[in-house]
């Protein structure tokens, strides 16, 4: 097997093609190609669903003809643009997903300004529901020959300090009871470039890099990580937690490294500062083709 890829950023709030094209959320257009076949995957749908097909048809891409979307988690920052790209889309296209990915995240829980954040607050569920083909994702699932999402990650490494729940958003559960979101549902693209070398695609990072490395090596017998894309959940920590995750980066010795979003500036700014060539600085029009 040897599979080679082209990872197109689509939303970020940085912007390589201009400053009207930056917007919230994340989102990635990824082109599998191998010797039989090639794969389109959209990566989260972003904040602003209209802005998120109009930044596609600039960069000459066209979700009208997506097949497969992979949603990393429920925040809406991720998931909002989901009703408008499928309204738009000529398929019925494949949707993977954790099961929780449902429920209603509501922040500000028992307060006048009580809102939800999640992918319940702006989309159509029942729309969504019936216009795609939901394949829930359990722990590690190849969905096509060496593309796998992963979910359902253990948090045991510095759990409190890396995954950064959010203590002042509630989800609503199935019995009605609203318990502190643990962002369980949080899920992750891994690639088999080869027989040895690996390329991992995340959204926030709520599980956290670590933790979600040290799965990906437990899990996927000693094959070598090269690459990661995407946000390390570091916006918010201080700044000798930046420098541990840095640290434990550093020693993977990638090829290719590309954080975005939730990573925030400082933690951006270090790792450009302190790596090497592998640093891709991130934004709205970056491509990585491998």
């Amino acid at each position: 097997m040897l599979m080679s890829l082209e990872l197109t950023i689509l939303a970020d709030t940085n912007s390589k093609i201009g400053e009207e094209y930056k917007t919230n959320g994340v989102s990635y257009l990824i082109e599998i190609y191998n010797d039989e076949n090639s794969i389109e995957i959209l990566f989260d749908t972003g904040y602003d669903g209209k802005q998120l097909i109009n930044i596609a048809g600039k960069l000459n891409k066209d979700l009208s003809k997506v097949n497969n979307i992979i949603l990393s988690h429920g925040h809406f920052d991720h998931t909002n643009g989901l009703s408008t790209v499928l309204h738009s889309n000529k398929n019925k296209p494949k949707i993977y997903c954790n099961e929780n990915i449902f429920y209603k995240k509501i922040l500000n829980y028992n307060t006048p300004d009580a809102r939800d954040i999640g992918i319940t607050a702006n989309n159509e569920i029942k729309f969504i529901q019936n216009n795609t083909n939901i394949q829930y994702i359990k722990e590690n699932m190849e969905i096509f020959p060496g593309v796998w999402t992963i979910s359902n990650i253990p948090r045991n490494i510095e759990t409190n300090t890396i995954s950064g729940n959010l203590t002042n958003v509630y989800r609503e559960n199935p019995d009605g009871d609203y318990i502190t979101d643990p962002i369980d549902e949080d899920s992750s693209l891994l690639i088999e470039l080869n027989k040895e070398e690996l390329f991992l695609i995340i959204g926030c990072g709520h599980s956290g890099i670590k933790n979600t490395i040290k799965h990906i090596n437990d899990n996927f017998n000693g094959k070598k990580i090269i690459g990661i894309v995407g946000g390390l959940q570091l916006h918010d920590k201080d700044i000798k937690q930046i420098e541990d995750v840095y640290s434990y980066i550093n020693k993977l010795n990638l090829e290719y490294f590309c954080p975005i979003h939730s990573t925030g500036e400082t933690a951006i700014s270090l790792f450009k500062e302190n790596m090497g060539k592998e640093f891709i600085s991130g934004g709205v029009g970056t491509v990585i083709s491998i």
